[in-house]
């Protein structure tokens, strides 16, 4: 990217949002307006200003007043960001019923890369539909039994990961290990079989599952098992 351009275009947007906000007379929009002013013609601070504040305004519109003075109470700036985004998360239903009230935002950033990997989370219905036409009964069903993984989403329900279904079945020897892992919770298990292993050279259970290799993901499984 060239620089002059990228100066150019982070100074365009900042100086956009500067106009937007000027001759507001609220003393928290001026403080804003010192902000975007001291990002002003450095690329890179006046993009992530820019960005930042774009994420500050979505949170501030999705919040209700409820969720958005709990945060606004918090001791430090960081924290306000902290604890809407743990809020609206909660509330969204993205870390589920079963997720810590005191989420960190890493955490949640963690969470949700989980949820995502490999094909990300589905219905009950569309997750039947995967496996060549399963009622939607049929899948939760099998969840109930901890024959398949599934994230509590709250009000969103659950989400099940797409990656269980391999070549229109359930994935070979994902029943036999979520057995082995039955009193461990979802995102756990979850972290099992997406996160790499070093007992498995730095793969992850799920390749190993893939191609084959059951008793070798069977075997990590009881490791982790045994140390809880």
């Amino acid at each position: 990217m060239d620089g002059s351009s990228g100066t150019e275009r982070g100074g365009a947007a900042t100086t956009e949002l500067l106009h937007a906000l000027h001759g507001q007379s609220d003393a928290c929009l001026r403080a804003v307006l010192d902000v975007l002013n001291g990002a002003v013609g450095d690329p890179v601070r006046s993009q992530f200003t820019v960005r930042a504040l774009r994420a500050v305004g979505s949170l501030t519109a999705r919040g209700s007043r409820e969720q958005l003075l709990e945060a606004s109470q918090e001791s430090q700036d960081s924290l306000v960001l902290v604890t809407a985004l743990r809020n609206l998360a909660l509330a969204d239903g993205e870390l589920g019923n079963g997720a810590a009230p005191n989420v960190s935002l890493r955490e949640t950033e963690t969470m949700g890369r989980l949820a995502n990997a490999e094909g990300g989370l589905r219905s009950a219905a569309e997750l039947g539909e995967l496996l060549g036409g399963m009622t939607r009964q049929g899948v939760d069903n099998r969840r109930k039994l901890g024959r398949l993984l599934a994230i509590d989403r709250g009000r969103r329900g659950y989400g099940y990961p797409a990656w269980q279904v391999w070549r229109g079945s359930v994935l070979p020897g994902l029943e036999q290990t979520l057995a082995v892992l039955r009193r461990m919770d979802p995102w756990t298990q979850l972290t099992f079989f997406v996160g790499v292993n070093p007992g498995l050279d730095g793969e992850k259970p799920l390749e190993l599952l893939r191609r084959g290799e059951t008793s070798l993901v069977l075997a990590a499984a009881a490791l982790l098992a045994d140390e809880e």
